[in-house]
């Protein structure tokens, strides 16, 4: 009798001490990887310090995954930025996707202070990076947590929701107020978020309203870094606040461009050659440069753009690694500009020609160079024909 009694009350404490043993594992797992603020910023610094990419990334999740199991360590606001950022726009965003899950498990009611709400923070810029958040989390964040971020949680609620969350996102437009973006004063980081909600929500205005703003911080912030450059050689504080918001724009604005499908490159291309729009052109020519083979025909219509500059870059990838029909294709495409209307076009079209198929063009080149009515293509073809 006694036997079976010892029997039954080793069962019944069986699953409490493997419950007992798990919780055990958890607070060992955070004895095991204790962490200060100045280990924090060491190996911050060392992953900083890593030059080749993989490795970057690797060391930056070892010390992501750190600071999960030391939930009350708080790096300094600059250092807390650049490994936000980091992890935002160098870490593969599969890797940063499988974390967002446990980062935003109860945090709509967690207890509220400074760490927790420096890693609610966190999880929401990598959830406007990267997608990957439960939309109604993101709702019961926004009711329920005063500390959240909008800039980070209304993107985030964009691309979790799509068209449903518009009512909730249009809000907290202000889309007169979010350019220019020159002095700190003038930061409107909620506008832009909510203007750039809506974009990943489908809204054609805030689509527009990206576009400009990315084309306005593109060509602002080398004004920006010189400002701050001159205010340190001048040896008083500099203020990188503009500079900082103006790179984040960017960053912000390419990633919701990076989220566009295949089928809406056309548009995206169109738009750039017909408005002339620098960084729009330098997006989609670094996005080229990136693109599978099979996505190469989706960047033919770069090659209408009537800079050499465009063409140049953008002919040499089709040459390198495109389909034998694709190339002949980009190659067609610059022989009817020969007879474009603005000489810029011809020039550029000329030159590539000369440079890749010599023999099939030079005589149409030659009568060009001789009767073009621009004096100035005239005179740099002749130029170009002599120097080969």
């Amino acid at each position: 009798m006694i036997w079976r009694l010892l029997l039954l009350a080793a069962l019944v404490a069986f699953p409490i001490q493997a419950q007992f043993d798990e919780e055990l594992d958890e607070f060992s797992l955070e004895e095991r990887t204790p962490l200060s603020e100045e280990e924090a910023l060491t190996q911050l610094a060392a992953a900083f310090g890593t030059a080749e990419s993989a490795a970057r990334q690797e060391a930056l999740l070892a010390l992501f995954d750190t600071l999960q199991v030391n939930p009350r360590v708080i790096l300094p606001p600059r250092d807390w930025l650049k490994f936000r950022s980091a992890l935002a726009n160098e870490v593969a965003p599969e890797e940063v996707r499988a974390r967002l899950p446990k980062l935003l498990a109860g945090a709509a009611d967690a207890e509220v202070h400074p760490a927790a709400t420096m890693r609610l923070n966190l999880a929401l810029q990598l959830a406007a990076a990267v997608g990957g958040a439960e939309t109604e989390e993101l709702v019961a964040i926004l009711r329920k947590r005063p500390d959240a971020e909008l800039q980070w949680l209304l993107p985030a609620l964009g691309r979790a929701g799509g068209p449903s969350v518009l009512p909730i996102l249009r809000r907290h437009r202000r889309d007169e107020t979010i350019m220019p973006v020159n002095h700190p004063p003038n930061i409107r980081a909620e506008a832009c978020a909510a203007v750039l909600g809506c974009a990943y929500a489908g809204d054609p205005e805030a689509h527009a309203l990206i576009l400009a703003w990315y084309e306005e911080d593109f060509l602002a912030r080398p004004r920006h870094a010189f400002n701050v450059q001159w205010t340190i050689q001048e040896g008083m504080v500099p203020d990188y606040r503009v500079l900082d918001y103006c790179g984040q724009r960017l960053n912000q604005a390419e990633r919701y461009l990076d989220s566009r499908p295949g089928d809406q490159l056309s548009a995206l291309i169109r738009h750039a050659n017909d408005q002339v729009a620098i960084a729009l052109t330098d997006y989609l020519v670094r996005r080229q440069q990136q693109a599978p083979a099979e996505e190469s025909a989706l960047f033919l219509p770069l090659l209408a753009n009537p800079t050499l500059t465009v063409k140049q870059p953008v002919l040499q990838l089709f040459m390198e690694r495109g389909e034998p029909g694709l190339r002949k294709q980009a190659l067609a495409m610059l022989e009817t500009q020969l007879e474009s209307p603005y000489a810029i076009e011809r020039f550029a079209a000329a030159t590539l020609l000369l440079r890749h198929i010599p023999d099939s063009v030079v005589e149409r080149v030659q009568r060009i160079a001789e009767n073009d009515p621009s004096p100035e293509l005239r005179l740099r073809l002749r130029e170009t024909l002599r120097s080969r």
